[in-house]
């Protein structure tokens, strides 16, 4: 589990819910070199089996 992102977890997990149940999504993460966006989306791509499509721009 990734320290202090607890919360940003939970907001993915409510997107993914949301879109399970027909309500479609798209999340954007950004912030600054360094603060950890890919480790969150990893830390929740690891704890799902598929289901949603991820990709960097």
């Amino acid at each position: 589990m990734l320290l202090e992102r607890s919360d940003l977890l939970a907001t993915l997990e409510e997107c993914k819910q949301r879109a399970q149940s027909g309500h479609g999504n798209i999340v954007l993460v950004s912030g600054e070199a360094g603060a950890g966006k890919t480790s969150l989306l990893q830390a929740f791509r690891d704890a799902h089996e598929g289901g949603f499509l991820m990709g960097n721009v």
